[in-house]
């Protein structure tokens, strides 16, 4: 989105390599947002603080700032601290629309990395009673998901007529839709990536402008910021990671 600047906003710490750590954090996601200024900055200790980071988002023309509070759980910095500073910066760039997400915890995915760092560091060996290595425990609350077949409603989408299968509401890192391509247009998405897995019929699908034939088994992963659109009789498997959501897809025109 024109126009558009991410805050990345951390507590801040006396020792620099945690706040450099927040940093190569920002520099991963503007690589990933493609062309969205990612700018870290911290509450308290470390610089740039709010203010200075939003005052860099305003000298590149930002007209929407995102602000991500970098933070495990919601406590008073989360629900007042950083929100206030906010508004204080708002009301010298009017002009300005400030957004501010739900902190990054608590969520279930930090569920699985806890495991993950309690099985490396302590219980090597330890393993679930049903046999699975704890760093395999999954997002959800059950270890395991069965989606049960059914009628799926099929609904228009940007690329065809879609049937969701897994939806971010099974608490799943990935999302799974079957399509029918159908008037298909050129798009992109800043986060996700995804997998098409051709299903059967014949077509083609443009990527950055360049055209590659589609045949049943053919996959094609499709990276965040690459252009395309799929053509033909063909039907598909699409596997988002993350999971799909419609805010992450974007037009030129």
């Amino acid at each position: 989105m024109k126009g558009r600047v991410v805050l990345l906003i951390a507590h801040g710490s006396r020792e620099e390599i945690a706040n450099q750590e927040v940093c190569e954090m920002a520099q991963r996601m503007e690589k990933r947002l493609d062309r969205v200024p990612v700018i870290a900055c911290f509450l308290d200790v470390a610089s740039p603080d709010i203010p200075e980071g939003f005052r860099q988002a305003a000298s590149l023309g930002a007209c929407q700032i995102t602000a991500i509070p970098f933070f495990l759980a919601t406590g008073a910095h989360v629900g007042q601290d950083i929100p206030r500073i906010l508004e204080d910066c708002r009301k010298g760039h009017p002009g300005i629309e400030v957004r501010i997400t739900a902190a990054v915890g608590p969520d279930p995915g930090l569920d699985a990395i806890a495991l993950e760092r309690m099985h490396q560091a302590s219980w090597p060996d330890q393993k679930p009673s049903g046999g699975r290595p704890m760093a395999q425990e999954t997002v959800g609350s059950s270890p395991w998901l069965h989606k049960q077949s059914g009628i799926r409603e099929e609904f228009r989408s940007v690329c065809g007529f879609r049937r969701n299968i897994l939806t971010p509401a099974d608490e799943t890192r990935i999302s799974i839709s079957h399509l029918r391509i159908n008037d298909s247009r050129n798009h992109y998405h800043k986060v996700l990536e995804e997998v098409y897995y051709v299903l059967k019929g014949e077509g083609s699908m443009s990527l950055d402008g360049e055209t590659i034939p589609l045949r049943p088994g053919d996959a094609v992963v499709v990276r965040p910021g690459v252009r395309h659109h799929a053509e033909g009789d063909i039907e598909v498997l699409i596997i988002c990671c993350p999971p799909f959501e419609d805010g992450d897809c974007f037009y030129d025109e």
